[in-house]
């Protein structure tokens, strides 16, 4: 049974864009979800890659995926390789600061390697996450 908001958004034609994000960081999901919160987004996140390909029948809904590459267990490269498997379309953008001693631009380097439509290196600006949203929506 769709709720209020799905017919509002039905009502006016608008589609919402389903957006996961996956990070271990809380304070970095919180920034994500905040930024994304105030467009036409439903978002959900979630803080380990496992959580999210048990979950594989929603996986398939996801217009976009912002993925962390470095996280305890399966890794966001991992990830990405395995959402873009269960769903081809959804957009993956993947975010890192780096680790240990890999840089930032290696990282994200083997994100765009593995199929990440974008990337960004952390720290981001608000703006940065805005406009990689809709740049990958607009491929």
């Amino acid at each position: 049974m769709p709720n209020n908001l799905d017919t509002y958004h039905q009502h006016n034609h608008r589609k919402l864009t389903r957006i996961l994000v996956v990070d271990d960081d809380p304070d970095i999901t919180g920034v994500i979800v905040k930024a994304l919160n105030e467009r036409e987004n439903r978002i959900v996140s979630m803080n380990r890659m496992e959580v999210v390909l048990e979950s594989s029948c929603e996986l398939a809904t996801y217009d976009v995926a912002i993925v962390d590459l470095f996280m305890p267990g399966i890794g966001g490269i991992e990830g990405i390789k395995r959402i873009k498997e269960r769903n081809p379309n959804c957009k993956a953008i993947a975010i890192s600061g780096g680790w240990g001693e890999m840089c930032v631009s290696d990282a994200l380097s083997a994100a765009k390697k593995i199929g990440a439509d974008m990337v960004l290196a952390k720290p981001f600006r608000i703006r940065d996450i805005r406009d990689a949203v809709s740049r990958v929506l607009q491929v």
